[in-house]
């Protein structure tokens, strides 16, 4: 297997998908050169799938999500699917605050999907409209 790397991040396009591993703290610069490169090394290749593994993200902050969200981006323009393998309850957490752990749901974890706000129902008993002898307040 091939690595290929940018700062602490290092990948290896594989037959079926991508694996990307980070070996430590992030440097936020490196997120666009990072997610440039791997976007190059994906496109044309016909990957299914951009695995990134948990192990390497120990101590997750705010860059590691930004990488996340642009590695999910690079992945979508090239027609693939990403998934995060083994997160700590500490990442899932960020990606819950930034709104983005819906799209990041490990396979087999306990984060529940939530619904849309377009899904919910309204409370029971609540009825709108207006009595035709009601006068405006």
């Amino acid at each position: 297997m091939r690595w290929q790397r940018v700062g602490r991040v290092r990948w290896s396009v594989g037959s079926g998908g991508v694996t990307v591993v980070v070996d430590g703290p992030l440097d936020p610069s490196d997120s666009p050169l990072v997610c440039a490169a791997l976007h190059a090394a994906m496109s044309g290749s016909g990957v299914a799938f951009l695995a990134c593994r948990g192990e390497g993200l120990g101590d997750p902050d705010l860059a590691t999500v930004d990488l996340l969200a642009r590695l999910r981006l690079a992945a979508h323009r090239v027609g693939c699917v990403m998934r995060v393998e083994d997160p700590s309850r500490r990442l899932q957490e960020l990606l819950m605050l930034a709104g983005l752990d819906e799209l990041f749901a490990p396979c087999g974890s306990s984060v529940e999907t939530r619904r849309q706000a377009e899904e919910r129902e309204e409370a029971f008993g609540v009825e709108e409209g207006v009595q035709p002898d009601d006068r405006p307040a």
